[in-house]
């Protein structure tokens, strides 16, 4: 046991993954979501999804819903339905308290039969997925993740993926994507480039942060 969220998440030079205890047990707010999500790269994430105007959106890995309630409050922007799905039921709980009115779901991204039922729930796929500070969760299992996602989308709808890597090497994951330029290409390999952007921000170390946008092929 630990207060230290990032004890539940990475461990030794390890991927462990153990969200729910991290949820329950963490010392502070994870990876600070409700400070984080008022930051300008958040600011450019939100700017981005608002400019393609998703009427159905999704964001995977929502967390305790920070996020995901800035992109509710744009719908007068023409965005529609929104909403956020997390590994965690505690985080969806707490998600619900915090954020009423905004649907949260919880399901395992990596699961199909999951991501199958919470389709069926929610009423169908969605015209954006969001996809913000997750890759690192799910390397070991790319390829259903990738499959996943192509139950997610819906015909001509997009994927955005939202970024940032870590300010030291070796981190995990490098050998799979060792700077978003390839991982951007990865995802060019599967959706049509609408939108790129791969800067360095300075409030994060001038860490390298992508910002891709592509069309379900």
């Amino acid at each position: 046991m630990s207060s230290d969220y990032r004890d539940y998440v990475f461990r030794d030079g390890r991927f462990v993954g153990l969200f729910e205890e991290m949820y329950r047990n963490a010392g502070e707010v994870p990876w600070h979501q409700d400070e984080t999500a008022r930051w300008l790269l958040s600011d450019i994430t939100l700017a981005i999804v608002r400019n393609f105007r998703p009427g159905r959106f999704l964001e995977l890995g929502c967390g305790l819903g920070y996020f995901t309630a800035r992109v509710n409050a744009e719908k007068s922007t023409g965005i529609g339905f929104v909403a956020g799905v997390d590994i965690s039921a505690t985080a969806i709980d707490k998600a619900r308290a915090m954020h009423a009115g905004i649907t949260f779901a919880r399901a395992n991204i990596l699961d199909s039969g999951e991501i199958g039922a919470l389709l069926k729930n929610l009423g169908g796929p969605f015209n954006m997925v969001l996809s913000k500070e997750l890759m690192w969760y799910i390397l070991d299992d790319l390829p259903q993740f990738m499959s996943n996602l192509a139950m997610l989308i819906a015909p001509g709808g997009m994927l955005y993926v939202s970024q940032t890597f870590p300010d030291s090497t070796p981190f995990y994951g490098i050998d799979r994507f060792p700077n978003a330029r390839v991982m951007s290409d990865y995802f060019e390999s599967y959706f049509s480039r609408q939108y790129e952007c791969i800067e360095r921000d300075a409030q994060l170390g001038n860490r390298e942060m992508l910002h891709f946008v592509g069309k379900k092929l």
